[in-house]
């Protein structure tokens, strides 16, 4: 299990440096072998990086898989609406379905606003269930209402200058 939660891991740190079909891989490869996470919250991330990768069709499959976990309280309950609202942006874009992601933006960035006031006190809790359900702080599993918000903003300014190669961390 160890391996496996190093795997996915790696996976993360794979993500955030822009590595995305490597950090599919490697988060899949993690969830396979049973790592010990949030299958939710790893099940999305994947599913963004997919999107990231060039595959909508993989990170479509992804999505489902993931929003059929079951959710604990580490799996930031309240963060789920605005970052599947996310991940389906990601894969209109992939698709090159520019309205479609426009209003997944759209959506999504309003979903950060209404809980962006109340998420700061869940986020200390999700911090403490992820120790205690996980006995391990997260890699870079924290939700940010700010930093999604910047994501957000990137990618809007990159649909609203035509098609690019998705470039956002």
């Amino acid at each position: 299990m160890l391996a496996a939660t190093t795997t996915h891991d790696r996976g993360l740190i794979a993500m955030r440096g822009g590595r995305y079909a490597e950090a599919a891989d490697l988060i899949g490869s993690g969830l396979a072998c049973g790592a010990e996470v949030s299958r939710v919250s790893a099940g999305l991330i994947r599913a963004e990086a997919q999107a990231l990768a060039g595959d909508p069709r993989g990170a479509t499959g992804q999505l489902r898989a993931a929003l059929q976990e079951p959710v604990g309280r580490a799996d930031q309950a309240w963060a789920l609406v605005p970052r599947v609202t996310w991940v389906r942006a990601l894969i209109a874009y992939a698709e090159g379905n520019l309205a479609l992601t426009r209003r997944r933006l759209a959506e999504s960035e309003a979903a950060w606003h209404r809980v962006a006031r109340s998420a700061a006190g869940e986020a200390g809790d999700g911090y403490l269930a992820s120790l205690v359900d996980l006995g391990r702080p997260p890699i870079i599993g924290l939700v940010e209402p700010a930093r999604e918000l910047d994501r957000i903003a990137a990618l809007t300014a990159l649909v609203e200058s035509g098609p690019a190669v998705v470039a956002v961390r």
